[in-house]
């Protein structure tokens, strides 16, 4: 019967401090890309103004705002129901109608670009189902959730948020933030892709067009 051989205590040694080197320096980089990514994020804001129908860049999209449109009913899409499917009778939906395109050379998921987007200030917008007052969706022309972005196609669609009834303006102004490229991320190893960011880049002022029924 044969018996196994006992490992060395000295390389039993020399292989828990290559282990625990390993470990330390994983956790190092992490950190260091950690503090990279926060100093990006915590430089002061300097948002650029750009008006309707101009285009402008983030990450591998380009986003043009061509309107924003108020409607009583958008079939739900951008309105939360309660558990019966009804619609709350004092919120209507704020649309901003958009073509967002990719530019890249990969395929991106519509998420990636809607991250950027975010819900005007001071204009009514109220919470949905999971009390989100901030991000939104974006839907084609046709009424489906954009689920990717392919390079060279442009989706000419809508973003939209619920809005109190009560609101009263004749313009919104929407804002975006940047998206920071991230080669390589050693704790989740879900690299080469755009990350969210919360520093502001863009704003667009539109003004706000009040519509009757579905949404355009």
């Amino acid at each position: 019967m044969s018996t196994a051989t006992p490992i060395p205590a000295a390389m039993r040694r020399r292989a828990a401090v290559v282990i625990v080197i390993g470990f330390g320096v994983i956790v190092a980089v992490s950190v260091a890309l950690a503090v990279v990514g926060w100093l990006q994020d915590a430089r002061p804001d300097d948002p650029e103004p750009v008006t309707v129908g101009e285009p402008f860049r983030i990450g591998d999209f380009e986003f043009v705002v061509t309107g924003a449109h108020i409607v009583d009913d958008a079939d739900g899409v951008y309105l939360p129901r309660d558990d019966d499917g009804e619609t709350d009778p004092d919120v209507r939906a704020l649309i901003a109608s958009v073509e967002v395109t990719n530019v890249g050379d990969a395929p991106w998921l519509g998420v990636t670009a809607t991250s950027a987007v975010h819900a005007p200030d001071d204009a009514g917008i109220v919470g949905d189902a999971n009390d989100d007052t901030d991000g939104a969706a974006l839907f084609s022309a046709d009424g489906h959730l954009v689920d990717v972005l392919n390079p060279g196609v442009t989706i000419r669609g809508t973003y939209g948020w619920a809005q109190d009834r009560g609101w009263r303006g004749d313009e919104i102004t929407l804002r975006f933030t940047e998206l920071r490229w991230v080669e390589h991320d050693p704790l989740t190893l879900d690299d080469r892709r755009w990350a969210a960011t919360d520093r502001l880049s863009h704003t667009v002022t539109v003004p706000v067009e009040m519509l009757g029924g579905q949404a355009p």
